[in-house]
């Protein structure tokens, strides 16, 4: 076995997030990692398992996940709430919501052969309006900071949606 051989784990000197695992030449180690914004500990440490913690240049485990539904926050140090997922849930509700109300009032037939008579402008209205509301809406909700923020927008959504008539 050559002794000059080193298993090295690179990390983020800010997050202790892993980047990568190497075995490397002793002489070569440097050329693993970018010194200004890298470093490494000895050993192979997987980014499955935990992180670096960056002030004692130590591996520590993961604490156990919640869900499937968390990301692990490297500043905090803990399991969050994945909200890009829970974000893409209120997206489905103010689509689903939208599509219910157009059909509600132009079922897809209707739609489909209402042909060139005057009611047809006032249709396209109405869905242009549904529409406007539910792409405001999901604007609001990526730009939205916590989950009561969202359950707000969604209540006052519910109430302007119902009131396009």
């Amino acid at each position: 076995m050559d002794t000059n051989v080193l298993d090295i784990t690179v990390y983020s000197r800010s997050t202790g997030e892993i980047a990568q695992i190497s075995s490397c030449d002793y002489d070569l180690v440097h050329h693993y990692y970018d010194e200004a914004t890298q470093n490494f500990i000895l050993g192979h440490y997987s980014s499955n398992d935990g992180y670096v913690d960056v002030e004692k240049s130590e591996f520590v485990e993961y604490p156990p996940k919640p869900s499937e539904f968390y990301v692990f926050d490297y500043e905090t140090k803990e399991w969050v709430y994945l909200q890009d997922f829970q974000k893409e849930t209120y997206f489905n509700q103010v689509n689903s919501l939208a599509g219910n109300k157009i059909t509600g009032k132009y079922p897809i037939y209707a739609q489909l052969n209402i042909g060139r008579t005057p009611e047809a402008q006032v249709m396209y209205d109405y869905i242009d309006a549904v529409r406007a509301l539910a792409n405001e809406y999901r604007d609001k909700i990526v730009a939205a900071k916590s989950e009561s923020g969202i359950d707000k927008l969604m209540a006052e959504y519910i109430v302007k949606l119902d009131a396009i008539q």
